[in-house]
């Protein structure tokens, strides 16, 4: 999933918003609905898997800034997918709010932002959230590339839901119930057409799919259980929780001697692309006669860049092992369009990597 749009695209989005504010008769939604590549596009994976990672990560993060640590997913067999925890956000004080609702899944952008051209500094918590210096609202992108969405909130004995489809608010419920747990349900079943119009030729969903993501976001928040139960699959469920990059890398991949650390790098005035960064990362020895590197750059898997050049440049200096590397780099400068993709190819970047990797490999001999 794309982090930061180019420009082009950031402009084409803006000049969505400018036609609708003209009273132009032009349905943003239809257009995000019809090029889902736009927005959701990445040249490594194709749209159904970026559309699952979205979906499974929006949520997750959704709740996970607010100390919820278990969450539940079920691939249903007529294709719809259940999120579930037992727990509240921020959506459980809309309630009664219906414009609200409308605000929080049916605006795709921050219009403020977008006219105003303002570009705040974004903290770590942003970055992972999935905000970028535009404003754009990826929860609502989500909602509008699905067939049916609602979302259920139980508390205190009543059970609130809001409903779309299609990209567009349907209605809104409230009921009493005998339960005064609080909870929170999401429901929806991703529209093959939006599929079949980005001119993709694998529609079909496996339970390979969700669980495959599941694992990972797993990874990227230390200390979440995740449960994935999938009804195509006879039933079976996969539990995922690690407590660290260790955890994750020592479970996968079987590795010995894995080292683990978090540090933050900032480059100098003077570099041409400024870059400051969170890095965590893991290290290991591998189990078989291979090198094995997952390197995530603010949760999009890079095969570019500076990180990946400097990792495979300290492994390929050691004849007579192999490892695995786990990286996650949150970059947490935003200076310009693009700016966290640049920075991802800052030399700074690759001098902070290869140093700390070269030393953790020397001390694992």
């Amino acid at each position: 999933m794309q982090r930061h749009l180019s420009t082009s695209l950031r402009l084409s989005v803006i000049k969505m918003q400018v036609y609708r504010r003209s009273n132009i008769k032009m349905s943003l939604k239809d257009k995000v609905r019809n090029r889902p590549g736009v927005l959701l596009s990445d040249t490594y994976h194709s749209l159904k898997y970026n559309l699952i990672h979205k979906f499974m990560r929006q949520f997750i993060v959704q709740f996970y800034f607010d100390g919820v640590r278990q969450f539940d997913f079920s691939m249903c067999s007529d294709g719809f997918f259940i999120f579930k925890t037992i727990s509240l956000n921020h959506w459980a004080v809309f309630k009664d709010n219906i414009s609200a609702w409308e605000r929080e899944f049916c605006a795709l952008s921050d219009e403020m932002n977008h006219f105003n051209f303002k570009q705040p500094k974004l903290t770590l918590t942003d970055v992972i959230k999935d905000r970028d210096d535009m404003g754009l609202n990826y929860l609502a992108v989500s909602q509008m590339l699905t067939r049916y969405f609602k979302v259920s909130i139980k508390q205190d004995g009543v059970m609130y839901r809001a409903e779309f489809a299609d990209g567009d608010f349907v209605k809104y419920s409230k009921e009493f119930c005998e339960s005064n747990k609080k909870e929170t349900g999401i429901e929806f079943k991703i529209d093959d057409e939006v599929l079949h119009n980005a001119g993709t030729d694998d529609s079909n969903f496996s339970s390979s799919d969700f669980v495959g993501i599941a694992q990972k976001c797993a990874m990227f928040f230390p200390g979440s259980e995740i449960n994935v139960h999938t009804e195509n699959s006879d039933g079976k469920t996969a539990t995922f929780c690690y407590d660290s990059l260790a955890e994750y890398i020592n479970q996968k991949y079987k590795c010995s001697n894995v080292s683990n650390s978090v540090f933050r790098c900032e480059s100098s005035e003077t570099e041409p692309v400024q870059s400051e960064a969170e890095i965590r990362i893991s290290v290991g020895k591998s189990s078989n006669d291979k090198n094995v590197i997952d390197a995530y750059c603010n949760y999009k898997n890079h095969k570019y860049g500076k990180v990946i050049d400097a990792i495979n440049d300290v492994l390929k200096t050691d004849d007579s092992h192999h490892y695995v590397v786990v990286i996650n780099v949150f970059m947490t400068r935003p200076l310009w369009l693009n700016a966290s993709q640049d920075g991802i190819k800052n030399q700074y970047i690759y001098d902070s990597i290869y140093k700390y990797l070269n030393s953790e490999i020397g001390i694992s001999e």
